[in-house]
């Protein structure tokens, strides 16, 4: 799977511990953004591509489980705009590491321009965090608790399908690493 496409995954299956957005955490024991030049963006030419597939592939699980067109036209819309704050995240915690690389070349740089940066990069994740978390209780609201759970299901199973070991198919938060 993508790394676009496992963004999404994360946007809409951990939005219930609001960690969708740490997409700039450990890439599978590589350290943040392994092998892309500093600001590099996996929403690049090939990241568009991968997350047009991802999108694809969410879409037809919902498809899938949610029976009523309306409901799942909603459902993909709101699936949709997580995606869209899970890359709007991203590229701003980009931004802000950016910054923070700049910052340390510098000398004579102090802690309070640090700090600055880093509450700056913090306040804005959480912020996204928020409206991720808004738009997951309103997808939630939109579908029966059996359309939740069936949904639910599909998305772990298909997420389990590329993470491997411990608490692969459970979810973020559930001993193994976030999944990036």
């Amino acid at each position: 799977m993508t790394k676009s496409a496992r963004m999404m995954l994360a946007g809409l299956m951990a939005v219930g511990t609001a960690t969708g957005t740490a997409a700039c955490g450990s890439h599978h024991g590589r350290p943040p953004h392994a092998g892309m030049p500093y600001g590099a963006s996996a929403m690049g030419p090939a990241g568009h591509t991968s997350l047009e597939k991802g999108k694809q592939e969410v879409g037809a699980l919902i498809d899938k489980t949610i029976q009523d067109p309306a409901k799942a036209k909603h459902v993909k819309d709101l699936a949709q705009e997580i995606m869209s704050e899970v890359t709007a995240s991203t590229e701003q915690s980009r931004a802000g590491h950016q910054q923070l690389y700049t910052l340390n070349a510098r000398y004579d740089a102090t802690p309070e321009e640090f700090t600055k940066i880093l509450d700056d990069i913090n306040n804005h994740r959480m912020q996204h965090a928020a409206r991720i978390l808004k738009l997951r209780f309103e997808m939630k609201d939109t579908l029966t608790e059996q359309e939740w759970k069936a949904l639910t299901d599909a998305l772990n199973g298909y997420r389990g399908q590329y993470h491997h070991g411990k608490g692969a198919a459970q979810g973020a938060g559930s001993g193994s690493s976030s999944g990036y």
